[in-house]
């Protein structure tokens, strides 16, 4: 065949062909065990047949696809599935196996879903699912059911799941504001306290606090104490000195001396 006599594909319909081959969201793929080996099975990928139906209906719309069936003698169903691309409508026609199971009403209707599915991929839904390499994964044999999911490359993930998340841009470094000077309380309108009402502060040296009297008083190296009476010197360990030699603000409350005591 040559070249000339192929025709062009209509854009449009090279669109809708790209949109119902679209691989399906990883979350969406169930699996079941094809073949069991102690607790690890051959993991096989499907699609449910509701998943087809709302990919027709988001790609090409209600209106635009029809499907119909034919019981055959084996007790297997013929599918044929009608798409209308661009302004003709193609039909695609498979046949699917009535399931393994006791009721018949189940194996019947497992039939007209494996025959939807069969038509389908005629159309490029779930192709892609025939092309996954084989995984052996780990298989409960209790629950009759895979214990692992098994992992989907990157050719079944869709593009939108592949692109990074936007990331926000950085934020721009605002300059720190000079700090502002407090305004003195004449500029805030505020009369300040005059210096004859202010509250002295306490110096240690000339004016010590009571608190600091005591822990003078508590102190290792006590000072001498006078007589209250007599004002005699008194001999405290070895100091010894006169009262008169310590300031009056110093001089605590003390006892009588021994000789005070005698003439009293």
């Amino acid at each position: 065949m040559n070249a000339e006599s192929i025709m062009p594909r209509d854009p449009q319909v090279q669109a809708l062909t790209a949109a119902l081959a679209a691989p399906f969201e990883p979350r969406e793929v169930k699996y079941k065990p094809q073949m069991v080996k102690n607790n690890r099975c051959l993991a096989m990928a499907y699609i449910d047949a509701r998943l087809i139906q709302d990919r027709l209906d988001e790609v090409l719309g209600v209106e635009n696809w029809e499907d119909g069936y034919k019981i055959l003698q084996d007790g297997s169903v013929m599918c044929r599935l009608r798409v209308k691309l661009g302004d003709r409508w193609i039909s695609k026609t498979d046949v699917g196996s009535p399931s393994e199971q006791p009721d018949g009403g189940d194996r019947l209707k497992a039939a007209f879903s494996d025959a939807l599915k069969r038509a389908a991929v005629k159309f490029g839904i779930g192709r892609y699912l025939y092309r996954l390499p084989a995984q052996w994964v780990n298989y409960d044999p209790v629950k009759k059911q895979i214990a692992e999911v098994p992992q989907m490359p990157a050719f079944g993930i869709p593009k939108k799941s592949q692109q990074p998340a936007a990331t926000k841009p950085a934020p721009v470094p605002v300059a720190a504001e000079p700090r502002r000077k407090r305004p003195s309380l004449k500029h805030r309108g505020v009369r300040p306290r005059s210096r004859k009402w202010q509250r002295p502060r306490h110096r240690r040296q000339n004016n010590p606090s009571p608190k600091h009297q005591r822990k003078r008083q508590r102190s290792k190296h006590r000072r001498p104490r006078g007589c209250r009476r007599t004002g005699r010197n008194c001999t405290v360990g070895s100091a010894s000195t006169k009262r008169s030699s310590w300031p009056k603000r110093f001089a605590p409350s003390v006892n009588f001396c021994r000789t005070s005591r005698r003439r009293a």
